[in-house]
C-alpha cells in the first residue's frame, strides 16, 4: 500500500520502518516545526524524505492549496498522522483513497485533546486507551476507531512510562490496521460516550501544592516529568 506520512514525534517517527517493513511503500513524509523538547526534529524527517528519495514538506499549513496539490501528486492510497498541529480539513482528507488515519494516546471518545496520557494518570484511572481513528475533516480526534489498545497504569507507573511503551505500541498498532485495510478485514467502530476534553499541560501546573492530599501529589508527580515538566516546588515560598 502507497502511504503518506503526515506528523511528529519520537513515537511517529518509529512508524515510517515499521510500515515498510510490512510491504507498504511510504511516497510522502510531511511534517511541522517540533515542540521544546522533542527528541526527533523536522530535520529528521525531511532527512528520513531524503534517504528515500520522496518528496518532503514541513509546513502547519496542510489545507493551502500547495500542499493539497502536492498530497495529490504522490497517489497515496492512505495516509497516517500524529500531533499535527492544526484542524485538516476534507480536501486533504479526500487526497486519499481511505482517508487519513490519526494515532491518539487516549481513550476515545472520553480523553480528547492534548496530553491525555498526563490526565489519566491525574484522575486515577488504571488503564490508558491508545486509538487509532479514521479523521473527519475539521473535528478533533473524531472518526470512527479502527483499533483500540490499553496500557495498564500501576500505583508505580510514571509518564516516562507510558511514553517508552507508545514509542513501540503505536508502530504497532498503525501496522495491524494497515494490513486489517490491505486484507478487507477491517470493522471500524463509531466512538460512543461523553467526551472529556483535556487541555494542554502548562509548567506551572508542574507545581506541588503541599496542601494537596497526598495522593494526589503522588500522581502529580508520576503524571509529569519526561517529556513534560517534571513536577517541582521550592525550599522557600516565592513571593
Amino acid at each position: 500500500m502507497r502511504i503518506a506520512v503526515l506528523g511528529r514525534t519520537k513515537v511517529f517517527y518509529n512508524v515510517i520502518d515499521v510500515l515498510e517493513r510490512s510491504q507498504n511503500e511510504i511516497v510522502l513524509i510531511g511534517t511541522c516545526k517540533e515542540a521544546e523538547g522533542y527528541k526527533v526534529k523536522a530535520s529528521d524527517f525531511e532527512q528520513a524524505a531524503k534517504r528515500r528519495n520522496i518528496p518532503f514538506f514541513c509546513s502547519a499549513n496542510i489545507n493551502s492549496k500547495e500542499t493539497i496539490d502536492l498530497l495529490q501528486s504522490v497517489n497515496a492510497d492512505i495516509a497516517v498522522s500524529m500531533n499535527w498541529l492544526t484542524l485538516i480539513g476534507a480536501e486533504a482528507i479526500n487526497c486519499f483513497k481511505y482517508g487519513i488515519l490519526n494515532a491518539h494516546p487516549g481513550d476515545l471518545p472520553r480523553y480528547r485533546g492534548n496530553a491525555c496520557p498526563n490526565w489519566a494518570l491525574l484522575n486515577g484511572e488504571n488503564k490508558i486507551g491508545v486509538a487509532i481513528h479514521f479523521m473527519n475533516p475539521e473535528k478533533l480526534d473524531d472518526g470512527e476507531i479502527a483499533r483500540k489498545e490499553y496500557i495498564k497504569i500501576r500505583e508505580d507507573t510514571y509518564l516516562s512510562d507510558i511514553y517508552r511503551e507508545l514509542e513501540t505500541l503505536i508502530p504497532q498498532m498503525f501496522g495491524r490496521v494497515i494490513a486489517d485495510i490491505k486484507n478487507g478485514m477491517l470493522m471500524p467502530q463509531k466512538q460512543q460516550g461523553e467526551a472529556l476534553r483535556c487541555y494542554p499541560r502548562k509548567p506551572c501546573d508542574s507545581r506541588i501544592d503541599w496542601d494537596r492530599p497526598c495522593d494526589y501529589i503522588s500522581k502529580l508527580v508520576r503524571a509529569s516529568g519526561k517529556p513534560f515538566q517534571p513536577a517541582y516546588t521550592y525550599i522557600e515560598e516565592r513571593k
